[in-house]
């Protein structure tokens, strides 16, 4: 695919994914989140968005790079403070939900022989405690150090989320130099085209966490999303290419202070 139509393509993927709800300037740096917060509990709301890419040809119109399999940036979305009152089996819940989106795109070329092309792409979610170095809102947190993250993903340093969009798209196909001398004298040895496509999408975008026994005093949460994508290994040839983005946009949190019974657990 030509640059100039990529970036057609590109900017038409980015105005469809946010029609329906705010505009947003798609560049990092810009991202912003507001925020309130009441011994009742606390809220938070984002109001831009990042995207990131897989190829150069995203990053240049504006959007961050991501690392590949499945080892993507995580971003800072969202930071609300609470005080709690309570005792030491003071629960906070926490919901939060964001605007998501998957870009893919897999090219293939007929020479005679299968060519397969694929691109993967994914956002997933996570809500920490107390995050002392945690960035501003759209920054890039790589390493943050935190109290322990939100169930299901409690006591997991390593963070690695709630899916909240995966998608893998493949697509294989046998072109071109299928017809033959022999071919056209005997219809019946003609050697058939093939083409194969691979789609696999999942998807959520809200999600509730919970942060057990969190103790009085005050308390931040903080909402991080990483973006992964990925082209594939040495797929981007003459005859096979693809690309891959994913991004995030509108969001909310909310986070209530429970009590759940003694001795609960999960």
């Amino acid at each position: 695919m030509k640059k100039s139509k990529l970036a057609s393509t590109y900017r038409s993927l980015l105005h469809g994914l946010i029609v329906a709800a705010t505009p947003f300037l798609f560049v990092a740096g810009t991202a912003s989140a507001q925020t309130s917060t009441s011994p009742q509990g606390g809220a938070a709301i984002y109001t831009s968005g990042v995207v990131c890419g897989s190829t150069a040809s995203i990053t240049t119109l504006g959007g961050e790079s991501c690392a590949t399999n499945n080892n993507g940036n995580w971003f800072n979305v969202m930071t609300a403070s609470l005080k709690s009152n309570s005792s030491s089996s003071s629960t906070l819940f926490v919901s939060t939900s964001l605007i998501t989106g998957l870009y893919t795109n897999t090219t293939v070329k007929g020479n005679g022989s299968s060519q397969t092309a694929q691109s993967t792409a994914s956002v997933s979610v996570r809500v920490l405690l107390d995050c002392t170095n945690c960035g501003g809102s759209g920054a890039v947190q790589n390493a943050p150090s935190f109290a322990v993250a939100a169930f299901p993903n409690a006591g997991n340093q390593s963070g690695y989320g709630v899916t909240f969009d995966s998608r893998i798209q493949q697509l294989t196909a046998t072109l071109g130099q299928a017809i033959t001398s022999t071919c056209i004298a005997d219809i019946t040895t003609c050697t058939q085209e093939q083409i194969q496509l691979i789609l696999e999408t999942t998807g959520a975008h809200a999600f509730n966490f919970f942060l057990l026994n969190v103790g009085s005093g005050a308390h931040s949460i903080t909402v991080q999303v990483r973006l992964n994508s990925d082209a594939g290994t040495g797929v981007n040839t003459s005859l096979a290419s693809s690309v891959a983005a994913a991004y995030f946009g509108l969001g909310s949190l909310t986070i209530m202070p429970v009590h759940l019974a003694p001795g609960f657990t999960f």
